[in-house]
Formats: structure tokens, C-alpha cells, sequence
């Protein structure tokens, strides 16, 4: 978008060479995550909560981000749009949820983007949205907007109308 009068050829290549900084940048550690986010995870994993990611980044992308702030072991599974072609977020997360056994109605889909909710709907979950990186007026329609990923460690995830599935 940024050379519109380029051809396809240049317009990748030059995509290709702002990924590859932009990876050496996080993988020396110029990213910032979301204050809380490692502890978070870390503390949902102790209590035994499943954690996933889904992501419209590519692989090379959310694998920098997660070996730099060595998060890798605090998800499981973490999946990119790419790996599942026309899934989207939504298919991926209720992909993910299948994989665990967990219904909908037990989850929460965190984020802070629009296609974040849009993911979260399609799956069938509330949504969390997260003031931080994106603009906060794409939150709008959340279930419950938090300003601090802390906040989550003290919502009660009760189900709403269906039991789990698989039990």
C-alpha cells in the first residue's frame, strides 16, 4: 500500500525486507508487550487455565515475539492465520477450544483490535478488550474492557447457558 505504482515483485520485496528488520529489532529485544502480559500467562498457567494465541502475523513474526520475551511455554497452542488458510481468528480459536474441550460459554478471547472481537463472536465467547496498542474505539462491543492485563486474573469465568464440551 505504501508504493501503489510498484510492481507486485518490488512491493514483496520490499515487505520482505521491513519484516526481516522488524524481526532483528524484536528478537533483540525492541518489542514491548502489554505490561503484565508474561505474569498473566505464567499465573493462568499455575492455576491450570489454558492459554492460546491466534494471530493474523505470520509464523516468523509471533515466533520472535514469543522467544524474546520467552512466552513459548506460557501458550499452547499458538496458531497464525497462515497455518490454517480461510480459517480466520474466529476458526482458529474455536479450533483451539475444541482441541482443549472447553466450551465457549467457559472462555475469553483477549485482545485489542477490532478483528479481535469479530474473532471472539465468531467463536461463540466473550470478549476482553485490552487498552493498549490499538485504538480503544476498537473496543467497542467488548464484553469488558480492562485497562491493566492484570485485571484478568480476577474475573470469574462462570459459564453462561451451555455445559462443556466433551464432558
Amino acid at each position: 500500500g505504501l508504493f501503489p505504482d510498484e510492481v507486485e515483485e518490488r512491493r514483496a520485496e520490499g515487505a520482505e525486507r521491513v519484516l526481516a528488520s522488524l524481526l532483528a529489532k524484536i528478537r533483540a529485544g525492541g518489542g514491548r508487550l502489554l505490561p503484565g502480559a508474561r505474569e498473566v500467562l505464567s499465573e493462568l498457567r499455575t492455576r491450570g487455565i489454558p492459554r492460546g494465541i491466534v494471530t493474523n502475523a505470520r509464523w516468523t513474526y509471533l515466533e520472535a515475539v514469543l522467544g524474546a520475551n520467552d512466552l513459548a511455554d506460557l501458550v499452547d497452542p499458538a496458531l497464525c492465520e497462515g497455518d490454517r488458510p480461510g480459517a480466520g481468528k474466529g476458526g482458529l480459536a474455536v479450533e483451539i477450544l475444541h482441541t482443549w474441550g472447553v466450551s465457549p460459554v467457559e472462555a475469553g478471547f483477549v485482545g485489542d483490535r477490532e478483528s479481535d472481537r469479530q474473532a471472539a463472536r465468531e467463536a461463540g465467547t466473550r470478549f476482553f478488550g485490552v487498552v493498549g496498542h490499538g485504538p480503544s474505539d476498537e473496543l467497542a462491543g467488548a464484553d469488558l474492557v480492562i485497562r491493566d492485563l492484570r485485571e484478568l486474573l480476577r474475573i470469574e469465568m462462570l459459564p453462561l447457558t451451555s455445559p462443556p464440551l466433551g464432558r
